[in-house]
C-alpha cells in the first residue's frame, strides 16, 4: 500500500511544490499493481491480456462514434495541416490516427497490442491510407521519427517511469505535444464495493494532478490545460443490459472469482445499487469523470517552456 506521509506521498498541509511528483507517480503505479497481483493470486486468477481482450469492443466504439466531436482531435487538427507529420503513442485501433492520416502528410502510430494493431492496420488499408505507419512495440522501446506533433491519449496510467515516458514524447514533438488523462478515478463507482468485498481501500491510479506536476517540476513545461467531459451518455464503468452482464464486468474489476463469497457480496450490492440510465441500460451511479487535455508548444521560444 501507499506509505503516508512521505516526500512522494504528501500529508495534509504539505505544499505541492515540495512533493516529489515522479516518486509519487511511481509509488501509485507500483502499489496498485502489487495490490492487483495479490488479490488475483488469492482468487486464483491469471492476469488478463487487457488490451487484446478489449480490442474488438474498442473498435466497435470508435466506429459507432464516427463523426462525433472529439476535442483532442480538434485541438490537434487546428495545429496540423496537409504537410504535418503526427506521432500517435498508444494509438489503439486508430481513434485519432485514422482521421489524422486523412488530412496530414504522415502519421506514425505506436501500438504494442497485436489485436489493436490488427484492427488499425485493417481499417487503414480499407480506407486507402498509405501514409500511416504502425510501430508494433511499446513506446519505451519504439524507434520513431521526430514529428511536428506528438500525442498520447489515456495511455500512461500503468507506466512506472513516467519521467522517461514524457521526456521521450516531448523530444519527439518538434512543434506541439498533446496528452489526455482522466481528472478523477475511472473506478470511483467501485470504491465502496471494493472496500466491502476486500476490507481495504483501493489504491488510486495517477491522474491529471500528478502528470501536470511531473511536467512542471521535471521538465519546466507550464502546459495549457482544457478539461472536458466524456460523452453524456457514457459511464466510466460502462452500462449493461442485465445484472449478469454487470456482475461479470465488476467481477473482473474487483479481481474476484465467480461463485465465491466475495462474488456473492458483489452481486448483492449490484442488485440494490444499479439504476436505469436514459438509454434504459443499467449503470452503477457515481461521480462524473473528466478528461484533461494537456498540451504545449515545444518550440524554443514558446511561453510554455519555462527558462
Amino acid at each position: 500500500m501507499i506509505a503516508s506521509p512521505s516526500p512522494s506521498n504528501p500529508g495534509p498541509g504539505v505544499p505541492l511544490r515540495d512533493v516529489d511528483w515522479v516518486g509519487r507517480w511511481r509509488e501509485l503505479v507500483q502499489a496498485r499493481e502489487v495490490q492487483a497481483t495479490r488479490l488475483r493470486a488469492q482468487a486464483g486468477l491469471e492476469a488478463p491480456v487487457y488490451w487484446d481482450r478489449r480490442a474488438e469492443g474498442f473498435r466497435a466504439n470508435v466506429q459507432q462514434r464516427e463523426g462525433e466531436a472529439d476535442r483532442l482531435l480538434q485541438l490537434v487538427s487546428e495545429r496540423a495541416g496537409a504537410e504535418a507529420t503526427v506521432l500517435d503513442v498508444g494509438a489503439g485501433v486508430g481513434r485519432h490516427a485514422l482521421p489524422l492520416a486523412r488530412v496530414c502528410r504522415e502519421v506514425v502510430a505506436v501500438e504494442p497490442s497485436a489485436a489493436m494493431r490488427g484492427y488499425l492496420e485493417a481499417d487503414a488499408a480499407a480506407q486507402g491510407l498509405a501514409n500511416l505507419t504502425v510501430v508494433p512495440v511499446a513506446w519505451e522501446d519504439a524507434a520513431a521519427p521526430v514529428c511536428d506533433i506528438a500525442l498520447c491519449s489515456h495511455v500512461v496510467y500503468s507506466i512506472v517511469d513516467i519521467e522517461a515516458f514524457v521526456e521521450k514524447l516531448s523530444r519527439h514533438a518538434a512543434r506541439y505535444g498533446f496528452m489526455a488523462i482522466r481528472t478523477a478515478q475511472r473506478d470511483a463507482q467501485l470504491l465502496e464495493l471494493w472496500k466491502l468485498v476486500h476490507g481495504e481501500e483501493k489504491v488510486p491510479e495517477p491522474g491529471f494532478l500528478e502528470l501536470y506536476n511531473v511536467m512542471l517540476q521535471r521538465f519546466r513545461i507550464a502546459a495549457n490545460v482544457e478539461i472536458t467531459g466524456f460523452r453524456r451518455t457514457s459511464n466510466p464503468l460502462g452500462t449493461f443490459t442485465s445484472l449478469d452482464e454487470a456482475a461479470a464486468v465488476v467481477r473482473e474489476q474487483l479481481y474476484v472469482a465467480e461463485g465465491t463469497p466475495k462474488d456473492a457480496t458483489a452481486q448483492d450490492y449490484l442488485s440494490t445499487h444499479l439504476i436505469r440510465g436514459d438509454d434504459d441500460r443499467l449503470l452503477l451511479p457515481g461521480p462524473r469523470v473528466g478528461a484533461a487535455i494537456v498540451w504545449w508548444d515545444n518550440r524554443p521560444d514558446s511561453w510554455n517552456l519555462l527558462k
